[in-house]
């Protein structure tokens, strides 16, 4: 693992749990935790992506993903991106999650979660945050057909409060992806959603946290347990 990487481990550590352990002893941890290095809100007019704080997903039609034909601004979805180059290509992982955290004021009830969960898809990931430009949005939808998670947040409430994704939970292979991942360095994830702002009104979005927010602590995280290595 290099000095980068466990340099942002630890940082991304202080905020969800106590420090990252050496690989050695992660049969006793609770998880490395991960901050991504790109994220960007897919959107025709989004603002900078190195600059804005929130993460949007929202869908139409009872679909978290447009069809060809399909007006695009009636979607929106968001990209995330990590850098795994710290990791051996063997490495394998036994637990894996993506928690986010929700903006407060959510314009969405429980129920309407449940119906409308948050999903993670595949994406490309050959983005970059600092030269995005919404012409890209056709390359970067989401696979919709690789789903790696879903979850209808039940804690709703009018603080920011914690959504955490099992990937592992499927449908897709998670554990498959993160290998293939690892052979290119990088790890690209699409946050999708069918919740329908045209019926629950404006607010009736999924809004979460960038990792540009100001309080480091609800920032976005990728939260794995690697396997004990074989004897």
């Amino acid at each position: 693992m290099t000095a980068e990487m466990s340099t942002q481990l630890a940082l991304a550590a202080q905020q969800y749990a106590p420090p990252a352990v050496p690989v050695s002893e992660l049969k006793k941890a609770t998880g490395l935790y991960l901050a991504p290095s790109d994220d960007i809100w897919v959107y025709a007019n989004a603002s900078d992506p190195q600059k804005d704080e929130f993460l949007r997903a929202w869908g139409a039609n009872d679909r978290a993903l447009p069809l060809p034909g399909d007006d695009p601004q009636a979607y929106s979805w968001s990209l995330l991106k990590w850098d795994l180059s710290g990791f051996g290509e063997k490495t394998k992982i036994v637990e894996a999650e993506l928690i986010l955290t929700a903006a407060p004021d959510a314009g969405y009830t429980a129920k309407d979660a449940e119906a409308s969960p948050l999903e993670v898809h595949a994406v490309k990931g050959d983005f970059m945050e600092n030269e995005w430009d919404y012409s890209q949005e056709e390359k970067f939808t989401p696979t919709e057909s690789e789903v790696y998670g879903v979850l209808g947040p039940q804690n709703v409430s009018a603080q920011p409060f914690k959504i955490t994704i099992d990937l592992l939970h499927g449908p897709s292979d998670f554990a498959k992806y993160f290998a293939t991942a690892l052979k290119k360095h990088t790890l690209a994830l699409a946050v999708a959603s069918k919740i329908d702002p045209s019926k629950l009104g404006r607010e009736g979005i999924y809004k979460v946290y960038s990792k540009d927010a100001s309080d480091s602590k609800v920032r976005p995280v990728l939260r794995i347990v690697l396997a004990e290595k074989a004897k």
